[in-house]
């Protein structure tokens, strides 16, 4: 995965991220004011000098000065000794035991210094300032007796804490968001990584080995119907679209023309692997395209099982294809002109008992050569691959097929096996058309001034 495409994955997942952060962010608030305590710090403050308190520190020798340090490594371990703390749990009457109060003092010193600080933490700032007060005196007084030495000294005494000391929610927050941020930026990877959905371009052409003809941007029902309610006009399809999906299906019109470059049949056929995967829009905007250009153009709409090309195109649908197979009728009859110059469409008709058996019959053959005689493009809106054969069968008696791919919901597998079907068929799969790409992440929209 490239830079770009990681960019484009958090663009598209940011929601899911912003969301984790916030929720964990959230949680860790609610957990600094509903869970953590407030604590406490009091600190004593000691020196270890010579002996003989009434001389100067300046005025120690250097060997003096080193012992002293020394002493002072040694202090920090017999502050926080059994023997020590035991009398500062006795003298205070404490509930906790020495284990426990060891967790609550700290001793430390700076390098090279003759300072200890003892440091006392506690929920409880006056039980803070009396635990490190009667450390520090109870400390004092057994390294008299212990080392035979009155070369302690307290400097300052701890004092009553007059606000606590932490815990840091600001801190505690901040990771709760940073740790959202990256549990989304780790669950978009994740969900991106078990998806099993074509998601770009390059991705469909890696798995077929065949040319991406189009990328058509996904299309808003409402934002259409919206338009349609305010001009009320019927000058075809297109007439509400943005001017960059017009665009887009006049670029996947180019591309088929470039493929067909040495022919001069265009009879094509649109597919997909499964419903709801847009090749009724593909295979109608397909057909707008072409005729916007100045040819005679047909749309033939051969998915009998579910017909729609009818109700986009706002024609009737009481005759069709069905009709010229079941009932003989010449198909000439049965060619509707549509709101779209030089665009004619010929409607499924009656669902019939079984559309596959009309697909196989020789009229529907002999329909198929005669219209390539008398249109320059024929567009021909087919059923999807896998849950019926009628693609397959029409697949081998056309010049191209288009299979369309619906961005985030076309399954990989599915995929593979309309392939499969179509190479069965020994049908002619000239490219794909990459349907309901996503507007805000579309890395293929580019806009001309």
């Amino acid at each position: 995965m490239t830079l770009h495409e990681m960019l484009l994955l958090l663009k598209k997942r940011m929601i899911l991220i912003v969301l984790l952060s916030v929720i964990i962010g959230i949680g860790a608030f609610a957990y600094t004011q509903l869970i953590l305590v407030d604590y406490y710090q009091s600190y004593a403050v000691l020196i270890v000098s010579n002996t003989d308190s009434s001389t100067l520190v300046n005025s120690l020798t250097s060997s003096e000065y080193n012992l002293n340090i020394q002493l002072v490594n040694s202090y920090q371990v017999l502050c926080k000794t059994d023997r020590v703390l035991g009398q500062v749990v006795q003298e205070l009457k404490l509930p906790y035991s020495v284990n426990a109060l060891k967790g609550m003092v700290s001793v430390s010193s700076q390098s090279d210094t003759e300072i200890i600080r003892i440091c006392v933490t506690h929920t409880d700032p006056l039980i803070a300032q009396q635990i490190a007060n009667t450390v520090a005196k109870v400390f004092q007084k057994e390294v008299a007796e212990i080392m035979k030495m009155d070369n302690v000294q307290i400097i300052d005494e701890a004092r009553l804490p007059s606000a606590p000391t932490g815990p840091d929610r600001t801190k505690y927050v901040l990771l709760g968001v940073l740790l959202g941020l990256a549990a989304g930026i780790g669950l978009a990877f994740l969900l991106e990584y078990i998806d099993q959905t074509i998601r770009t371009k390059e991705q469909l052409q890696e798995l077929l080995a065949v040319p991406t003809l189009g990328v058509i941007p996904r299309i808003d029902g409402k934002k259409i119907r919206k338009k349609q309610r305010r001009k009320r006009s019927t000058k075809g399809p297109q007439e509400n679209f943005d001017k960059y999906i017009k665009d887009a299906f006049g670029k996947l019109k180019v591309n088929i023309d470039f493929s067909f470059l040495e022919s001069e049949s265009r009879c094509i056929a649109v597919t997909s692997a499964l419903p709801d995967e847009g090749k009724t829009l593909v295979a109608t905007n397909l057909a707008v395209s072409m005729a916007a250009t100045g040819h005679k153009t047909l749309l033939l709409d051969a998915d009998m099982r579910s017909p729609s090309i009818h109700a986009t195109l706002n024609v009737t649908n009481i005759s069709g294809l069905s009709d010229v197979i079941l009932l003989k009728k010449d198909w000439r009859t049965l060619v509707f002109p549509t709101t779209v110059p030089r665009l004619s469409v010929i409607t499924a008709g009656q669902k019939p008992p079984n559309p596959a058996r009309i697909l196989e019959s020789k009229l529907f053959l002999e329909m198929l050569k005669e219209i390539k005689k008398e249109y320059e493009y024929i567009v021909i809106d087919t059923p999807p691959l896998l849950p019926v054969p009628d693609s397959q069968i029409i697949a081998p008696h056309v010049d191209g097929v288009v299979l369309v791919i619906c961005q985030g919901k076309t399954k990989i597998e599915s995929i593979k096996q309309a392939r499969e079907i179509l190479l069965l068929a020994n049908a002619n799969l000239i490219g794909t058309v990459l349907n309901g790409v996503n507007e805000k992440g579309n890395q293929y929209k580019y806009e001309y001034q």
